[in-house]
């Protein structure tokens, strides 16, 4: 009996201590420590998993005293302290009860009209307290480890992950753009999952999961069968507990999980309620955990099944003399098992050995016979002599052949070598790739192969000597033919099909090199898919000459110098005048040519005649910077000397126009600070000058640990901050002069590694240098002149979104007295008198139940006190107003509700996912309310077309400005009048040059912010495409007069056009284009004295 109690007061105690830790578990951090502690024990039930988590919430896997050490040998170290959870414990008792009679359920009654009694067992649930030991408390033998985290260490395994989350779903995921800030939802009505595309891997997976438990937990039907309608912030908590459950348990990334709003929510509400969500939580996310692991063991059978299925192997049947053979591909045997089948034949076997590999599960291809003689391309793995029943395997022959190689050219390669390139007598040397796994992807692949893989241009400058060995040496006599062609083909030939005994290497196949020593010449020539390609750099290093290889070129044709060298691109150019001043340059972008070619096409753009557009004739002028008449001779000149000389005249020029410049901007530097000083939006309290000496301090700390040789001058905070015209995205702009040899890009790339924030916001660090980009005195001023054209724009922008906010006011106006009338013969959807409409106000757009969450209020005025209300000092997220439609006898749980205001956008684009609030006359009089009383918020998708227009110009003239400041400059000299021609081209569909000029932006290289909004401008563009051939006749057809097509109106188009572009003033292109244009005519054959005879190849050996 004493025990009996001692048990009930133990079960008694981790009661009251689950009492307690209820109480306490709604706290951020406790919360989050039970959501952990459920992740690795899903299968347990909610009163055990919070009795672990109070005790050891770092436990892994637990099992009592005797279970470790008879399931895991292991046992329990000394001194541990025990677990405590409790454990059924059932009993049974047996009672006396009214017997019934089990057909008709009725009461049995004896002889005397007395219910009959009868003894039942029945059994009681019960629990008691059992103790448990983490595996971290035992020793013992080694347990297979948890690896659930190393499942999403590369792609694959996140692919997989989400592969398993859509097999689990109830209803279809669809990736999509979604409008807002919302990253995904669940639509109760279409039954489907949409999830924003575009996003991480990691936040695509857990908004998956979060959503599939939404799906699980709060559809309709659901609801329904629970006969009861759960409010929202206990979907949120629900569905987002069971995602940061699930993602804790396979290892994906859980940091940005927050549930500071726990306590709020749990608030108020009773023990038993509390329990039923919990309890809720963990059966919804051990069925996900449970589901997605097995969907995981699907994927990865199937991946074993898969790998089995690709195994691969080459075999050759041959004759002795080769006079007949087979090439087969084997699938479904490596080479071990190919091996084994073939040494198990039997002579009936021998009469057909493709029938019986396939009788022993593989199947065969041919891939050659003697008619094709195509075996040389491929590696072979088994050769089979059908005369002597040899078996050999090719890889095992390979090591051992290597081996000896290895060694015997260890000793004599080098002096072979040098035989080969300088001996006395005409010879050859075959050269083959070495054995190691970074050069598989040359071998056996050809030329124009590995250029389309981009591992080699057309100079084959990744074609090296030190990749290769020399495997075979001999003499030409007996092989040279009467033509270099055609000694290689008797080469090929040769050791293809009668190689000499002592060469033990492989056929000659694509990706060797063969090596000629002719009359004191070296050549080298790739083994190609279609005959064989010279390799003139690979001989030059083979010789040791690669200094000899030309990379830098100076000449002096006329008045003008021009300075060549080598770049990754191609050659960089620079044309000079007698006097060393720069007049014109760029870099001749094929890096496929030498840079003496690349000179001469340089030189020939130079001295070819202009065309004239108006006189419609050739003219030269004299005065055209860079230009040189066609009689001129070219002198070669030392590159250094001309580099120096050029490079003086550049410093004094910059020192003269530093001095001007000094002279009469004297304070730039303090002007420009205080001015910033009087603009600047501080950040969590620092001002301009607190920044500028914190990056100072940063850039000093990177100077020092990388050793550079650079000296801070100044730190100056610039940009779009340091005039109070920054976006909320915008960077913090800080610009550093110093002195030093360090490069500018260097140091940029440098200090940009890790990057630094203040108060949250990325600083953008830009170092100068007086050589380079110039000092501070001369930079800035440049800021100041970019800031003040970025806000005039501004407010350019601005008067033209506020024009068109008011011509869609306009128009909704008008659009909504068109449709009263057009939806009066209509039935509607909802009587309006059935509607009531409210507003909410939530502290978290995205997350209502994070911060302040106010529903039911009647009129705008109070949502907007509400709103307005909000401190920002204490803000989850982006605060929102929303409007919420109930109709009249339907439960609260079907009403309708969607976030209109969210930060400064107004956003509608949503209601098209709800059509019933967009169709719903009394929800579009509030939305028209809340826009109304936001004049000053961002419309979406209310603009109509030609506001969409005039803003999609703004941002073009905006981007074409932020590119080429000073050329948009000299040449735009009214930017509202060139906003309203880029409108104007929109408008009629010419976006051709439009988008020529985005994508060439984005080819040549500009800054990621940059490209990213031309790319976006590409996509909006897109709408306003012309109409395509078969649009254009089918317009044509409204064109007709008396049953005939008017081309007048076509012709009259052509004059137009045609007209206008004459009018146009014509500019001279650059030199890049002028010669670009140069290029494709000789392509195009107009050019006839540069055409160039194609290299004849005799020899057709497909690569396969």
């Amino acid at each position: 009996m004493a025990d009996n109690n001692t048990e009930k007061q133990r079960v008694q105690e981790l009661t009251n201590k689950l009492e307690q830790g209820l109480q306490d578990l709604f706290n951020s951090d406790s919360y989050r420590n039970y959501l952990s502690t459920m992740s690795k024990f899903h299968n347990y039930s909610f009163n055990n998993t919070l009795l672990i988590a109070m005790q050891k919430p770092d436990a892994t896997l637990v099992a009592g005293y005797k279970a470790w050490q008879k399931n895991f040998e292991r046992h329990v170290n000394k001194g541990e302290k025990a677990i405590r959870i409790l454990a059924p414990a059932p009993y049974k008792i047996k009672e006396e009860r009214d017997k019934i009679d089990p057909v008709t359920q009725e009461l049995l009654l004896d002889k005397d009209g007395n219910p009959q009694k009868e003894e039942v067992e029945i059994t009681i649930p019960a629990f008691r307290a059992v103790s448990v030991f983490d595996l971290s408390q035992t020793d013992g033998k080694p347990i297979p480890e948890l690896t659930a985290k190393e499942l999403l260490s590369d792609v694959e395994g996140y692919q997989d992950m989400i592969r398993a989350v859509e097999a689990i779903s109830p209803v279809p995921i669809e990736l999509e753009e979604i409008a807002g800030d919302s990253k995904g939802y669940y639509d109760r009505e279409a039954k489907r999952i949409a999830v924003q595309e575009n996003m991480s891997e990691s936040q695509t997976l857990k908004t998956m999961i979060h959503e599939v438990a939404h799906s699980k937990l709060h559809s309709k039907e659901v609801e329904q069968d629970e006969q009861m309608r759960k409010d929202r912030n206990t979907k949120e908590v629900e569905a987002e507990s069971v995602a940061y459950t699930v993602c804790q348990h396979f290892g994906v990334d859980t940091s940005d999980y927050s549930f500071g709003y726990i306590a709020g929510w749990s608030s108020g509400r009773d023990t038993k309620e509390l329990r039923a969500s919990m309890d809720t939580i963990r059966r919804t996310a051990s069925e996900l955990i449970t589901g997605i692991e097995e969907q995981l063991q699907e994927l990865q059978r199937n991946r074993e099944v898969s790998q089995e299925q690709t195994k691969e192997s080459i075999l050759l049947i041959q004759n002795t003399d080769l006079s007949e053979f087979s090439l087969l591909d084997v699938y479904g045997m490596d080479r071990p098992e190919l091996i084994q089948a073939l040494s198990e034949m039997t002579d009936d076997d021998k009469l057909s050995i493709q029938a019986y590999l396939e009788s022993r599960g593989a199947w065969t291809t041919e891939i050659g016979n003697q008619d094709s003689r195509e075996y040389g391309e491929y590696h072979l793995d088994v050769r089979y002599n059908t005369d002597t029943d040899e078996l050999i395997d090719m890889k095992e022959r390979k090591a051992v052949y290597d081996k000896a190689m290895e060694e015997e050219l260890a000793e004599s390669e080098s002096n072979r070598e040098a035989q080969l390139l300088y001996g006395n007598t005409d010879k050859y040397g075959i050269y083959q790739l070495k054995d190691n796994p970074e050069l598989d992807k040359f071998r056996f692949a050809g030329t124009e192969s590995l250029k389309r893989m981009g591992i080699t241009k057309d100079n084959f400058d990744a074609v090296l000597p030190e990749n290769y060995k020399l495997v075979y040496m001999g003499e030409l006599a007996e092989l040279q033919g009467q033509t270099q062609a055609e000694t290689l083909e008797a080469i090929y030939t040769k050791f293809n099909i009668d190689h000499p005994a002592e060469y033990k290497a492989h056929s000659l196949s694509v990706s060797d090199i063969v090596v000629l020593h002719e009359d004191g010449e070296n050549s080298a020539h790739f083994v190609d898919s279609f005959g064989f390609t010279e390799l003139p750099r690979f001989m030059l290093i083979l010789e040791g000459k690669e200094n000899e290889i030309q990379t830098e070129l100076a000449v002096h044709i006329a008045d003008r110098y021009i300075l060549m060298h080598e770049c990754e691109e191609g050659y960089d150019y620079s044309i000079l005048n007698e006097q060393y001043h720069l007049l014109d340059g760029g870099v001749y972008d094929n890096p496929d040519i030498t840079i003496q070619r690349a000179m001469d096409m340089v030189i020939a753009d130079l001295k070819e005649p202009r065309f004239s557009a108006v006189t419609e004739q050739y003219y030269r002028d004299e005065y055209l910077q860079g230009e040189v008449y066609a009689g001129s001779e070219v002198e070669i000149v030392d590159f250094e000397e001309l580099s120096e000389k050029a490079e003086e005249v550049e410093q004094a020029d910059l020192e003269v126009k530093q001095a001007e410049f000094k002279e009469n901007h004297p304070d730039v530097i303090a002007d420009f600070r205080a001015k910033t000083e009087e603009l600047f939006h501080s950040l969590d309290g620092q001002s301009a000058d607190d920044i500028e000496k914190t990056v100072y301090a940063y850039v000093q700390s990177q100077i020092d640990e990388y050793g550079l040789d650079a000296q801070i001058v100044d730190v100056v905070v610039s940009g779009s901050r340091c005039r109070g015209i920054e976006q909320e995205n915008s960077d913090l702009d800080v610009v550093v002069e110093y002195t030093g040899s360090t490069r500018e890009d260097d140091f940029f790339n440098m200090l940009h590694e890790d990057s630094i924030y203040i108060a949250g916001i990325q600083v953008d660090i830009n170092p100068i240098t007086e050589g380079r980009t110039g000092t501070l005195e001369t930079y800035l001023p440049e800021v100041e002149t970019y800031l003040q054209e970025k806000a005039q724009q501004e407010q350019i922008n601005n008067q033209l979104v506020t024009q068109g906010r008011e011509v869609v006011q306009e128009q909704n106006t008008l659009a909504s007295e068109e449709k009263v009338h057009s939806e009066l013969g209509k039935e509607p959807v909802i009587e309006s008198e059935t509607v009531h409409i409210t507003f909410t106000v939530a502290e978290c757009g995205e997350f209502h139940n994070m911060g302040e969450y106010h529903e039911g209020i009647e009129t705008i005025e109070e949502a907007m006190k509400l709103y307005n209300a909000i401190d920002p000092s204490r803000m989850h997220g982006i605060p929102s107003i929303g409007v919420n439609m109930h109709v009249e006898g339907t439960e609260e749980w079907e009403d309708e509700q969607a976030d209109i205001v969210s930060g400064k956008r107004i956003d509608v684009d949503f209601l098209n996912y709800t059509p019933e609030l967009r169709d719903t006359p009394k929800v579009q009089d509030a939305i028209k309310m809340l826009i109304a009383a936001y004049p000053e918020k961002d419309l979406i998708d209310m603009e109509t077309k030609e506001q969409k227009i005039q803003t999609l110009a703004a941002e073009l003239d905006q981007l074409s400005y932020d590119i080429d400041t000073f050329e948009y400059r000299d040449s735009v000299p009214d930017r509202e009048a060139q906003v309203q021609m880029v409108a104007n081209d929109i408008r009629s569909g010419n976006v051709k040059p439009l988008q020529i000029f985005l994508q060439t932006s984005i080819d040549e290289g500009i800054d990621a912010d940059s490209e990213r909004q031309a790319k976006e401008l590409l996509a909006k563009l897109a709408e306003y495409k012309p109409l395509a051939k078969i649009e254009e006749i089918e317009e044509q057809n409204y064109n007709m007069i008396d049953d005939r097509l008017n081309n007048g109106v076509e012709k009259f188009n052509r004059e137009e056009e045609k007209k206008e572009q004459q009018e146009k003033p014509q500019a001279r292109s650059s030199l890049k284009e002028r010669l670009a244009a140069k290029q494709k005519e000789v392509a195009q054959g107009k050019n006839k004295d540069s055409k160039e005879q194609d290299k004849t190849k005799k020899t057709n050996r497909e690569e396969i």
